[in-house]
């Protein structure tokens, strides 16, 4: 039997996904927990639908990059592409194109001043990253995409004159496809395949999981006099464990020990590609806490201070299981098999927010912008470009403008900065097979330190956004 495995751990902002979304949410720089007012609310707090008068239809559009660069060290000095022509270490961004994110949907209020229903789909935003085949990186990431979306309902309502209550319940999905490189090679050729990290002896792995049908849920509370001079929101994100199940690929076809690779083969393996159809991956998102006081000076100008608190420490571990895919090699039929548990150890992260709005006397102009800090959910000793995450900074500006009676058109521009850093604590090294000629028997070992080096990363938001109100 053969049991490795390696997996492609999740990367975004903010650990797996960037913490804020909605047009006036980021513009506000996530301060938007006392004073939502539109289909975000779904996200930041549902209570505050019970705010919203008559009818209202939103539609949000949103394109969302992460710039990100590692300038890889202990690279080794001499390096051979697959042709064997000598190369040089280099800096690697990602590639990338922006990921696009719509959302869409509807509040009613029945014609009464207590309860409204919400219907409509939202989703956490998150980056694709792709980096080059064969760069320094590739043994951390080569390419990765984690899609979550929401769709249901929220139902809010003014138990009193101050207090709201609301819940949201969504059906989720879930998609996560990455993949990067191991080495696979004889002990005997250790300095070839090893200290020069020869491409030679590169196998791909590709995981790429689905989850279609699951459940989860937020509840919100509103505390708002009829003065409206003020306002405080809290809302919960409970806990929730995902099992999203796919395929998992191995391919030794570019390794020299494949029998079919050239005239350079050493024949070790009879099988170029393997791939379990049926693998599961366990994941659990964090609980999330969110908090918003908001005063407003005059009718036309509100200041939310917001603190949102998001429990990723409760990963400490992901676990692939379910895997079984058989490989021929000269000594005949070998299995690699499950389950694969792969520590995470992640922190728990917090950030502050403060943002506000200032709407014109005329209520057709509004502008809004924010500031935000949060902390990293990514421990220095397990960050690589697979889990890119670190102390960060961001702004958001906005505005509103009134093009029709009852049309509204929303604008809005987030960036957060990680800014430049130096990351020398990095335990992540490169997995590696090393076959014994002989015996034929494998060994699995973490070879080389692959993650410490230079970073960069900024991420940018820009989304615009229409809303239709009707039967006020």
């Amino acid at each position: 039997m053969i049991y490795f495995f390696v997996f492609m751990s999740l990367t975004s902002a903010s650990t797996i996904y960037i913490s804020d979304v909605g047009v006036r949410g980021f513009a506000r720089g996530g301060a938007f927990v006392a004073g939502v007012d539109d289909i975000s609310a779904h996200w930041y707090n549902p209570a505050a639908f019970a705010t919203m008068r008559g009818g209202n239809l939103y539609f949000q559009y949103s394109g969302v990059k992460q710039f990100a660069s590692f300038d890889r060290r202990e690279y080794p000095g001499e390096i051979f592409d697959k042709a064997g022509n000598e190369s040089e270490n280099f800096s690697v961004t990602n590639e990338a194109q922006p990921v696009y994110i719509p959302h869409f949907g509807g509040t009613f209020d029945f014609g009464t001043e207590n309860l409204t229903l919400f219907l409509g789909f939202t989703t956490p935003y998150g980056s694709k990253f792709e980096y080059p085949d064969s760069g320094p990186q590739r043994y951390s990431l080569k390419s990765s995409a984690v899609i979550q979306t929401f769709a249901g309902p929220s139902l809010a309502y003014r138990i009193h004159d101050w207090i709201y209550i609301g819940g949201s319940l969504s059906w989720t999905t879930m998609h996560i496809q990455q993949s990067r490189d191991i080495s696979v090679y004889l002990t005997t050729l250790e300095e070839e395949a090893k200290d020069i990290e020869n491409p030679n002896y590169d196998v791909g792995f590709e995981l790429e999981v689905h989850q279609m049908n699951s459940l989860t849920w937020n509840l919100g509370l509103l505390i708002e006099p009829p003065t409206r001079g003020w306002a405080l929101g809290l809302s919960w994100t409970p806990a929730k464990l995902y099992t999203p199940r796919g395929t998992v690929s191995v391919d030794f076809s570019q390794n020299r020990l494949y029998e079919n690779y050239g005239e350079d083969a050493i024949p070790i393996i009879k099988t170029g590609y393997t791939q379990d159809d049926d693998a599961s991956l366990s994941i659990h998102m964090p609980t999330i806490l969110r908090s918003g006081l908001l005063l407003r000076p005059t009718p036309v100008l509100e200041i939310e201070l917001s603190f949102v608190y998001e429990g990723w420490g409760v990963i400490d571990q992901l676990t692939v299981d379910d895997v079984e895919m058989k490989i021929e090699t000269i000594q005949g039929e070998q299995t690699i098999e499950g389950p694969f548990p792969i520590p995470a150890n992640y922190d728990d992260s917090w950030s502050v927010r403060l943002g506000g709005e200032w709407t014109l006397p005329s209520q057709k102009l509004a502008f809004r912008s924010g500031i935000m800090y949060e902390t990293s959910g990514i421990p220095a000793d397990q960050l690589s470009v697979t889990l890119l995450d670190a102390a960060k900074y961001g702004y958001g500006i906005g505005g509103s403008y009134q093009i029709y009676e009852n049309v509204v058109m929303d604008l809005g521009w987030f960036q957060s900065f990680m800014g430049s850093w130096k990351n020398d604590s990095s335990t992540i090294a490169r997995l590696s097979l090393q076959i014994d000629p002989v015996t034929q028997n494998i060994d699995e070992t973490y070879d080389r330190l692959v993650a410490q080096g230079d970073y960069q990363s900024s991420t940018f938001i820009l989304a615009g956004g229409l809303t239709y109100t009707f039967g006020k």
